[in-house]
């Protein structure tokens, strides 16, 4: 297949409904579903009032280390925050 050891390699999954039902399969669907959730609390929060500044973070390699998540906590030196993680 002219693959080497080192060569990066990434799965080629489609989006796919499971037997006519409401399950769903397709890559990074947890990481999906919770830029999903950030832009529909975003489309709420504009138009309502409230007295405090909110940060919206999409982070990248929570897998090794938590680096995204590191940087976005270092910008927004918030006093609470909300972590959105699917399993």
């Amino acid at each position: 297949m002219g693959i080497r050891v080192g060569d990066p390699v990434v799965p080629d999954t489609r989006f796919t409904v499971l037997n006519g039902s409401q399950n769903y399969l397709g890559k990074a669907w947890d990481d999906r579903v919770g830029c999903a959730i950030i832009l529909n609390v975003m489309r709420h929060l504009a138009h309502s009032p409230h007295p405090n500044q909110i940060f919206y973070f999409a982070t990248v390699q929570g897998e090794i280390g938590l680096r995204g998540a590191h940087t976005a906590a270092d910008v927004a030196k918030a006093d609470v925050a909300i972590a959105l993680e699917a399993a």
